[in-house]
Parts: structure tokens; sequence; C-alpha cells
């Protein structure tokens, strides 16, 4: 009987963290210069930037199996490409907000974007 209630409980809070952290996730923002963590197959930490009102994510040239404590070091980083993804990868949380820096002078004015969705061509 013991067992079972301890079982139940531990369902329930089980139940209440991925609750929690559905919550918390949805509430991450888009902010330009926000640095963001993004898992590659669960095996490796690649980081990017939030560039200008969330017109464009400028991917780092840096890539580790360990998570980056020191955001700093991506200051010397070249920068690998910039894309347009969907709001909702950074505002459901599947990449990561960890951390803020300056957005380089170079990213402050955007490059050309091209889109194509559902057989269409928007410049």
């Amino acid at each position: 009987m013991v067992s079972a209630l301890i079982i139940k409980t531990l369902k329930n809070i089980k139940a209440q963290h991925k609750k929690n952290l559905v919550i918390d996730m949805a509430k991450q923002r888009i902010t330009t210069g926000a640095i963001l963590e993004v898992n590659i197959e669960g095996q490796y930490y690649v980081y990017a930037q939030i560039l200008q009102n969330g017109d464009g994510i400028a991917f780092f040239d840096y890539k580790t199996e360990d998570k980056l404590i020191d955001l700093y070091l991506l200051e010397k980083c070249e920068i690998l490409f910039i894309i347009v993804v969907y709001n909702d990868v950074i505002t459901q949380g599947k990449w990561v907000k960890v951390g803020k820096l300056p957005v380089r002078k170079e990213l402050e004015v955007l490059p050309m974007k091209f889109v194509q969705q559902y057989g269409r061509q928007i410049m």
C-alpha cells in the first residue's frame, strides 16, 4: 500500500515537472543579442545569436561535446552562416537561450534573404 502511494506521488511529481518545463519554455522570447544553444543529435552543442528583431540567426563556428560556460569565447569565433527560422523554434524552447552578447557591428546590417515556402518564392 505504501509503495503504491509512493509510485502515485512520484508520477504526480513527474507530471507536474513536465508541465512546469513546458510553461517555462513557452515564456522564452525573441531577444536581439540572445545566445542560443542548439543540441545536435544529443551529442554536440553549437551556438547562435539572434540578430536584429529576430530577422536572422547567426551561427558561430564553434562545436563542443560539453555545454559552453564562458559565452565570451564566441566573440572570437567566425560566423558560419545566417539563417531565418520560424519563431516557434525559439519561443517554444527548441533552441534554448543561454545568455546575451552584443551583436557585432558587421551583423547590424543583415544580408538579403531568400525564402521559399510551399513552392512560392518570397524575397
